[in-house]
């Protein structure tokens, strides 16, 4: 009883600070630390019903659940937490243009591109995680967006099953590589159809094309079945966590290789701060430290979308 007291009123002083910390006032990324509020503690947040919120970037609803660690940010940040992939989004894609959602989890990017490309374009979203994949289409169905496919498999370099390793904490741990057991996470193993990108993607795709790939370090087995779709040369997203790459037998200098031999160059993007506005910042990479100086590159070729401040 005195716990769940306790729990109450840790949860209570968040809700508190939760305006606090949608405004994006100073100091509230301190409020969310691991010193700050309750935010980061799954077990405060068990067993509460899903709250539905609306996007204060895209404008569309998000059906949301707390006891998920990035149901959480989102829900107190009205966003999704990765800002500087929604901002290159919003930088990058135009109204009919094409968004490849790889790693979609519950659809914060599908979201966020489907705003941008409009009824003329198009988002497909590949999530192999059955425990969200309902929920990525309820996104799409609670805004009545006509727009987006979902794609209910893994993507990798063959066809066939893998064991998907799905972490009940946070949906966007869940993987297809090795990735070793932490204490306090619930694990759960499951066989999941996997099927090449170039024996899936439709066809009829547009010219400008903007793909993501956040597949908690299985990166190289995708872009290794998506060769001949790289021919049309989209730009491409992908995360750089060198713990995650090994897990899955990779590493940055594979990710680095396979992609400037498709005439890829690489683009470290972050945000630069100003006040309370933010501003995409582009770093060319002529090759992929370990540890990455940015988390998250872009990769453009000559003859695919290009991005304002990234000279080829």
């Amino acid at each position: 009883m005195r716990k769940t007291i306790l729990h109450r009123l840790r949860r209570g002083l968040a809700y508190a600070m939760r305006p606090w910390i949608r405004f994006e006032l100073p100091g509230w990324e301190r409020l969310c630390g691991p010193l700050g509020l309750a935010i980061r503690s799954s077990d405060l947040w068990s067993g509460l019903p899903p709250v539905i919120i609306r996007g204060k970037r895209h404008g569309y609803r998000m059906n949301l659940q707390l006891e998920d660690w990035g149901d959480r940010y989102t829900y107190f940040l009205g966003r999704y937490y990765d800002l500087e992939t929604q901002v290159l989004l919003e930088t990058v894609l135009r109204p009919g243009d094409t968004f490849i959602d790889i790693g979609a989890n519950i659809g914060m990017l599908t979201l966020t591109a489907a705003r941008r490309t409009g009824p003329s374009g198009r988002v497909l979203s590949f999530e192999p995680n059955p425990s969200v994949v309902q929920r990525l289409r309820k996104q799409a169905e609670i805004n009545g967006l006509s727009n987006v496919t979902v794609f209910p498999i893994g993507l990798g370099d063959q066809n066939g099953e893998l064991p998907f390793q799905m972490i009940q904490q946070s949906s966007g741990w869940s993987t297809f590589a090795a990735r070793p057991e932490q204490a306090g996470l619930t694990y759960k193993t499951v066989q999941i159809p996997v099927r090449r990108a170039d024996d899936v993607l439709p066809a009829s795709i547009g010219p400008r094309v903007l793909v993501k790939i956040d597949a908690e370090g299985f990166e190289c087995r995708v872009l290794r079945g998506m060769g001949k779709f790289l021919e049309r040369r989209p730009a491409v997203i992908t995360e750089v966590e060198p713990e995650l790459l090994q897990n899955a037998g990779s590493s940055p200098d594979e990710l680095h290789g396979l992609m400037t031999r498709q005439g890829y160059k690489a683009f470290g993007f972050d945000l630069e701060r100003g006040g309370l506005k933010q501003s995409l910042r582009l770093r060319a990479l002529p090759g992929i430290k370990d540890p990455p100086v940015f988390r998250n590159v872009v990769w453009l070729h000559p003859e695919g979308p290009g991005i304002p401040g990234a000279v080829l």
